[in-house]
């Protein structure tokens, strides 16, 4: 794991799956504390960050949608990223 985001939180809309969840798996091996926020369950993509060494976690959006803040007013910060991997409407 390389500490190029090291204290720094990252936030990833549709991080469950496809690119979304390569970001949140990527940005957790470089030291980020990752947040995933998707329609689909993420719990996965968490163990699997934890097993690494990474931290995260991961909080399913309902219909309308939440805020960052709703999710993790504690983790964001002035070093928080934001990474859209994407979340579709079907």
């Amino acid at each position: 794991m390389s500490g190029r985001h090291h204290g720094r939180v990252a936030v990833v809309t549709g991080g469950a799956n496809g690119i979304g969840r390569a970001h949140a798996m990527r940005l957790a091996r470089e030291g980020a504390t990752v947040a995933i926020l998707d329609r689909a369950d993420g719990a996965d993509v968490v163990a699997q960050m934890e097993a690494d060494g990474g931290k995260g976690l991961a909080t399913e959006l309902a219909e309308h949608g939440i805020t960052v803040n709703a999710v993790a007013p504690s983790l964001v910060t002035g070093q928080t990223l934001f990474v859209d991997g994407g979340l579709v409407r079907a």
